[in-house]
């Protein structure tokens, strides 16, 4: 199996484009909005796994173009729950897992924007370390 293509985000965050400017790719999606609740069609049991998977999807990870591949994850991780899952299917559910970065091996693999520190943050972790910004007085 072939190795995924990286986002154009990422190669251009890297530098990769400085050289060869050509190679850039144009027009590749961007996804808007959050990956939402759980669909309506969605029993009890499968709305609680949309919420756990939703939960420990790695920060930056999961928008709303990514709605019908986590619904994948949930009714496969339901059937196994249940104890009905085939072989195919544990696979298949391992497989999305790691799209999302959901194994520890797959983790390394994502890369994810970083929210920038605010002002407010970076005050209140000084004040917590023990470094004050302020000058001392003078005597």
């Amino acid at each position: 199996m072939s190795r995924p293509r990286t986002p154009t985000a990422i190669l251009d965050t890297k530098g990769a484009f400085l050289a060869q400017p050509g190679r850039r790719r144009e027009g590749e999606p961007q996804p808007t909005g959050s990956i939402g609740s759980a669909p309506k069609h969605f029993n009890h049991d499968e709305k609680r796994i949309w919420r756990e998977f939703v939960r420990g999807l790695p920060p930056g990870v999961g928008k709303s173009s990514d709605r019908w591949a986590a619904e994948s994850i949930v009714r496969l991780k339901a059937k196994e729950r249940a104890g009905t899952i085939k072989g195919n299917e544990l696979a298949q559910l391992t497989l999305l897992c790691g799209r999302f970065g959901m194994t520890p091996a797959d983790r390394a693999r994502i890369s994810v924007e970083i929210p920038k520190e605010s002002r407010l943050q970076k005050f209140l972790q000084s004040r917590s370390t023990g470094t004050n910004s302020t000058p001392s007085p003078v005597q």
